[in-house]
């Protein structure tokens, strides 16, 4: 290694010699974007974007190149006078993260880290604005085409809707498919049983399928699962007959359905025309009003509305959902998680907000978790 750093350009093969080196390295990361832009100029819709992101990326590639060029010899120079104090200061770095590591400091700044990134997305959901701005960055209503349309009458055109795929037992309704609903308005509601924020939901689209469904309306719940024991068909029967529900609910175990809507929140609602088209997407909880005001115009609908129901979204600061296992846990500290097998773990010294921990002893599992001590929280 020390001799490959001793080499210079006229006795390394040259510039040449040199700059293939650089590839090996610059590739992996230049790749992806030059795959991206690749495939953007392959497409009928290639225009200024693209031309801009290619300067872009070429500018933020060479500028960086060129300083170290102007610059390198003289700071390699000042280097030089210190390289003893660097050593030091370098090693006495590596020794705090080694120790950092022993004591695991590691798990607790990434356990920091998630419980601040969920608190910073609760807060930002709390206005339906920031809502709508994060769907179209994370994807749901605007990841169905590459472009949506306005009509003339201002309603969005989101292309037409994706299929259903049944991962389960159709409940309340024989097998449906949207091309059989062709000439009805449908609203598709992503949900699932132990679900708060699709519980809080429920009672508004009972009352829509109750007023509307002479009308045309045709609602179906695509029961996607959290947890292992909403899998379970008897479980979503008896849910479905528990709530009230009178409208078809769909399996959707595998996420088939979810999947085909880029879909990434529960409850998520499309609400889809006669044509088959998806003209509006809602994510979360609220905005009852509007959805129903779009249920009546695209059903062209006259007379009583459904029953007015008050909103009991939540407009507080709230704590994140907590999950027990190592699959999804984010807001736990304390000792290290030992997968499936039972491990002694003790209450850690300080809890940030919303945080967990576990004290005795524990057998934590992928979704669920032996109870043979106590928790504190």
């Amino acid at each position: 290694m020390s001799f490959f750093s001793r080499l210079r350009p006229a006795n390394a093969g040259g510039g040449f010699f040199l700059g293939a080196t650089l590839g090996l390295v610059f590739v992996p990361c230049a790749g992806p974007f030059l795959a991206a832009i690749t495939t953007a100029a392959a497409r009928e819709n290639f225009g200024g974007r693209t031309i801009a992101a290619t300067f872009a990326y070429a500018a933020g590639a060479a500028i960086p190149m060129l300083a170290i060029a102007r610059g390198g010899r003289e700071m390699s120079a000042r280097i030089r006078l210190h390289a003893e104090r660097l050593r030091m200061a370098s090693g006495a770095i590596i020794a705090l993260v080694a120790i950092g590591l022993v004591f695991h400091v590691d798990d607790h700044l990434a356990q920091l880290t998630r419980a601040t990134r969920r608190s910073s997305r609760t807060r930002s959901r709390r206005g339906s604005a920031a809502e709508r701005e994060l769907a179209k960055v994370r994807g749901g209503g605007e990841a169905l085409t590459v472009k949506k349309k306005a009509t003339a009458g201002g309603l969005p055109d989101y292309g037409v809707a994706a299929p259903i795929h049944a991962d389960g037992d159709w409940i309340n309704s024989k097998p449906l498919t949207l091309q059989q609903l062709r000439g009805k308005v449908v609203l598709i509601d992503f949900w699932t049983y132990s679900c708060i924020n699709c519980l809080r939901t429920l009672p508004h689209l009972e009352a829509w399928d109750a007023t509307y469904r002479s009308k045309g309306l045709v609602i179906i719940g695509v029961h996607t699962p959290e947890f292992a024991f909403e899998h379970v068909t008897s479980n979503v029967r008896s849910a479905v007959q528990r709530l009230g529900i009178r409208y078809p609910v769909v399996q959707d175990n595998r996420f088939k359905t979810w999947d085909n809507y880029a879909n990434q929140y529960l409850p998520a609602e499309y609400l889809i025309d006669r044509t088959g088209h998806v003209r509006h997407t809602h994510f979360g909880e609220g905005e009852y009003p509007q959805t129903e005001a779009l249920i009546r115009r695209l059903l062209a609908a006259s007379g009583k509305h459904a029953k007015q129901l008050p909103d009991v979204t939540p407009t507080e600061a709230m704590t994140p959902e907590t999950y027990l296992g190592y699959a999804r846990i984010g807001n736990y500290t304390g000792s290290r998680i030992v997968p499936d097998k039972p491990a002694r773990y003790t209450f850690t010294s300080s809890l940030f907000a919303n945080a967990f921990s576990y004290d005795g002893t524990w057998r934590v599992g992928k979704r669920r978790q032996s109870l043979r001590s106590r928790t504190r929280g």
